[in-house]
């Protein structure tokens, strides 16, 4: 949290407290992103990422089921970059969500 404010402090923005800007700093949960997926089994990883409608070359795909932690970034990497213009402008938050925060939900 407190890296937050560095950041604000140099131009990023942090959502929902700001508008998207050139650089925006966004909260996520990447098991929102993947949906069911017993993610701590590298061969349920596997098969996850194989059903996905993405194209993985090899290398990527051993890269991403490779850990846990891997698997989320591959996975919130690609749904983030999908909606990439919806990230570009989201408004500024309301209510609770300006106070606590909120986690972005493509």
């Amino acid at each position: 949290m407190p890296h937050l404010l560095t950041l604000r402090e140099q131009g990023w923005s942090i959502w929902p407290f700001d508008g998207s800007g050139r650089h925006t700093v966004i909260e996520i949960y990447p098991r929102v992103l993947t949906g069911p997926v017993a993610k701590s089994n590298a061969e349920a990883r596997r098969q996850y990422l194989q059903r996905t409608k993405w194209n993985w070359k090899d290398v990527h795909l051993q890269a991403a089921g490779a850990s846990e932690d891997a698997f989320d970034a591959a996975i919130s990497a690609l749904v983030m970059a999908e909606h990439a213009g919806t990230l570009r402008s989201l408004p500024l938050g309301a209510g609770t969500a300006r106070r606590e925060g909120e986690v972005w939900v493509p």
